[in-house]
């Protein structure tokens, strides 16, 4: 857990724009593409460099509650690992609501 002085709906808006989230982070563009996977869940096959490592994984639809939690798996294709899971979760401190975050 990172403690942040942030509103709430200020990370939300960084951390649930995962393109923008990415590039501020200093990552690779994607290459993306429709999946081909059969029977599974994922949308899209995405292609790139994280830490060094030339990457191409599997996206599944992200799961997520506004302004509470955002979950990503990636189903790594080639990699230094399989699977990989992103998952970003808020709370909400000293009583502060969550209001206006759609």
């Amino acid at each position: 857990m990172v403690p942040c002085e942030s509103e709430v709906c200020a990370l939300w808006r960084g951390l649930s724009g995962t393109d923008w989230l990415d590039r501020a982070m200093g990552h690779e563009p994607l290459q993306v593409e429709a999946a081909s996977t059969p029977g599974s869940a994922a949308r899209c096959l995405v292609k790139t460099h994280l830490g060094g490592f030339e990457v191409a994984w599997n996206e599944r639809p992200c799961e997520f509650e506004v302004a509470r939690s955002l979950r990503v798996r990636r189903d790594l294709v080639f990699g230094p690992a399989r699977p990989l899971d992103v998952e970003y979760t808020t709370e909400v401190r000293g009583g502060a609501a969550r209001r206006g975050c759609g």
